[in-house]
């Protein structure tokens, strides 16, 4: 179990309490072994607040590692995954928000989710008294999809009439643009409670964003991910505090921070479409025919596009030939499919430069899908 706070409530010493010595109500054990909190820089806290709040998690078997200064949610979270990598190789993750809205019942049925049963058998576990204290749902790799890749499992929240209206705009937003960009929809997008199978903890390690946007890029990366999503979701409860005090998510700012790969990406497509469609008015009027013109000018958008999205938008470390090859396929049947349709409606007496926009709006529609599957950097299984 891995819990990156910031300035925590007294609340949290109950949850974890109840993750470390609550038995569990499942026949097959307790899949949460420990847990692990990643201060982001809370400090010492008025009167030492902060201070004994980490000392009394410390005493009841969790561990805790203190950050020195406030580097955001996706640092955090990224620095407890590497912590647990390091001690506790093989462990399954499961992750959770710090501020009460996550039920223990529900932070294990993740937690099953994430390792099954065949996963759990056989473990010493961890914790007080035990030598080592550490984290995680236990070791394996997850449930597979069909293709036997691990995938990562979401608590969705079932909102209510209680949900503060800041958490209900910001959540709607965020996941109609998940929406748009990966074709898949996912109706929380902005949950903390997440089991990461170990397979995939070496590709979450490299994954950019130090704050809520670092949640969104790994959730819409695993979810645009090529073939079957690998997203599998649980339902779970949200219990939120009077004007949910405790959150740390600033809806403007934040919500900023988490939709911003979504706008590059579309500014990078809106860049290259007028890029395109420029280039192809001066190829034409300098007396090129126009299927000629149409792939010239693809071509160099193509180009300008595929460098942008890599290196800006995604921050792909795969190989570029590799990523360029992908990148080859999907450019060559845009601009077949491009050059066919603005050929075929200028035959049937279209003006050019119009044929051309409805023929590129078509093609948009038909390749989103194979668009995403170029752009998106693959997961790592490991």
């Amino acid at each position: 179990m891995l819990i990156p706070v910031l300035n925590p409530s007294p609340a949290l010493l109950g949850l974890v309490d109840e993750l470390l010595t609550a038995p569990a109500a499942a026949a097959d054990g307790d899949p949460v072994d420990g847990v692990v909190v990643i201060d982001d820089g809370s400090g010492q806290g008025p009167d030492g607040l902060h201070d004994q709040l980490f000392d009394a998690l410390a005493s009841r078997g969790a561990l805790v590692h203190r950050l020195p200064l406030n580097r955001g949610k996706g640092a955090a979270l990224r620095e407890g995954v590497r912590l647990i990598a390091e001690r506790f190789p093989g462990a399954a993750i499961v992750t959770a928000d710090a501020d009460g809205q996550h039920l223990p019942e529900d932070i294990r049925a993740v937690a099953r989710g994430t390792v099954p049963r065949a996963g759990r058998e056989g473990r010493t576990g961890y914790g007080a008294g035990s030598g080592a204290t550490g984290t995680a749902a236990g070791t394996g790799t997850g449930p597979a999809m069909a293709d036997g890749r691990p995938a990562l499992v979401l608590g969705v929240r079932v909102f209510g009439a209680d949900m503060p209206l800041r958490s209900r705009v910001g959540n709607r937003a965020s996941t109609l643009l998940a929406a748009v960009l990966t074709g898949r929809w996912l109706p929380d997008t902005q949950s903390g409670l997440r089991g990461i199978p170990a397979a995939a903890i070496p590709w979450m390690l490299d994954q950019p964003g130090d704050r809520y946007e670092y949640e969104m890029r790994t959730l819409m990366a695993m979810a645009a991910d090529r073939g079957t999503p690998r997203v599998r979701t649980v339902p779970v409860r949200a219990v939120y505090e009077e004007g949910n005090p405790t959150s740390s998510f600033r809806p403007v700012r934040d919500s900023l921070r988490v939709m911003r790969p979504v706008g590059a990406f579309l500014a990078s497509g809106a860049l290259c479409a007028g890029l395109d469609v420029g280039l192809f008015a001066l190829l034409v009027a300098a007396g090129l025919p126009v299927a000629g013109a149409v792939v010239l000018a693809r071509a160099c958008s193509a180009a300008v596009n595929f460098v942008l999205n890599r290196r800006l938008v995604f921050h792909d470390t795969a190989p570029w030939w590799r990523a360029a090859a992908r990148y080859l396929l999907l450019a060559l049947a845009v601009v077949a499919g491009g050059a066919t349709i603005t050929q075929l409606l200028v035959s049937a007496g279209a003006p050019v430069l119009p044929a051309k926009i409805v023929a590129d709006l078509v093609m948009a529609t038909l390749s989103f899908s194979l668009q995403r599957a170029c752009a998106v950097p693959r997961r790592r299984d490991g």
